[in-house]
């Protein structure tokens, strides 16, 4: 299935402290779309800390612990993919160190399992899990990285 409309794609950094190259970030999330053969409208990718995503969390999971990623889809069955997802740069950092990876690679796996979360994907079992997991090593091995995501720090 190809991609019927193109996707208007806003990325925000909330974070207090770190940015991120929002034009890179747009770019790669497209090309894992165009791969992936989704129809998006609209997506919005949003970068926060750990507080606030562990907030979403809770308002709307009634967990209060702290996540990664959630993926929030506004559109109805059927019509072209409209979504909110939200990342925690934080705890993309810390799932690096713990990986053993860049954190510009735990960014982009996460946004492509937030697009697979999307296209019906789901992770709630282990089998779930080891198949979305080698579906992202998929996507990240045809999809080129491009340029990276974090531009650094804020000033204070």
């Amino acid at each position: 299935m190809t991609s019927m409309v193109t996707p208007d794609i806003t990325v925000e950094c909330l974070h207090p402290s770190m940015t991120v190259n929002a034009p890179a970030v747009e770019a790669f999330t497209r090309r894992v779309i165009e791969y992936l053969g989704l129809s998006v409208a609209e997506l919005s990718i949003i970068f926060t800390d750990n507080q606030y995503l562990r907030t979403l969390h809770h308002r709307f999971l009634n967990d209060d612990s702290d996540t990664d990623i959630m993926t929030f889809p506004l559109h109805e069955p059927g019509e072209p993919i409209s979504a909110d997802i939200f990342i925690s740069l934080d705890m993309a950092g810390d799932n690096a160190r713990f990986y053993g990876v860049s954190v510009e690679e735990e960014l982009r796996r996460l946004i492509v399992h937030g697009l697979l979360h999307l296209a019906g994907w789901d992770d709630q079992t282990e089998a779930e899990q080891h198949a979305m997991r080698e579906k992202e090593n998929e996507v990240l091995r045809q999809v080129s990285s491009g340029k990276f995501f974090l531009n650094g720090t804020r000033g204070k």
